[in-house]
């Protein structure tokens, strides 16, 4: 199915505008769905790939650099939502449990050379039961943390250490000594 729709520019002052985007929910000329749809795969896959699955799966023609685009905006979006909004961490602060700290890097290759992508995660986890019998020690499951927050960034971990301080305290952590931290040590 092909849709088409009226592009209208006004004479006096220039503005561009489709009539009916304000009513039918487009902002740009990706409907919020669609939006949904290519963050979620853009996510899991890069972006060329999501753009092809979609096209052959699902008939919705697309291109990388519009799933790019698409994904970057919300992505920039949930950054200022994580930010700036309180609330976005109150289910980390009300959460109880143990809080650690996890964060690893890889290189990956971007435009501007190869350069370091670090992901960090606030976690609160229950504690498990103790163990007991020693020579089992290797069977037994800590749980599953129950809560997190996660950031990346292309950054290198020098650069990116002095902010998860300010990260920290987002979800209320004010006391490093209270939490775990867990790396590789590269």
């Amino acid at each position: 199915m092909s849709l088409s729709r009226v592009y209208f520019t006004c004479r006096r002052c220039g503005q561009h505008a489709h009539a009916p985007d304000d009513r039918l929910g487009l902002d740009g000329f990706v409907s919020p769905h669609a939006q949904r749809l290519l963050c979620t795969l853009g996510a899991d896959w890069s972006f060329e790939r999501c753009a092809r699955h979609l096209r052959d799966v699902a008939g919705l023609v697309v291109c990388d650099n519009t799933v790019r685009k698409i994904c970057d905006r919300h992505g920039g979006l949930m950054r200022a939502w994580q930010r700036d909004d309180p609330e976005a961490a109150r289910p980390f602060r009300e959460a109880e449990g143990d809080v650690e700290f996890q964060t690893d890097g890889t290189c990956v290759n971007t435009t501007g050379g190869w350069r370091e992508v670090r992901s960090s995660i606030f976690a609160r986890r229950r504690r498990g039961e103790p163990v007991l019998d020693l020579d089992d020690w290797d069977e037994q499951r800590i749980p599953a943390p129950h809560v997190r927050v996660a950031t990346a960034a292309i950054r290198t971990s020098a650069a990116l250490g002095p902010q998860w301080r300010r990260s920290a305290a987002r979800p209320g952590l004010k006391r490093t000594d209270e939490l775990t931290a867990l790396a590789d040590g590269a």
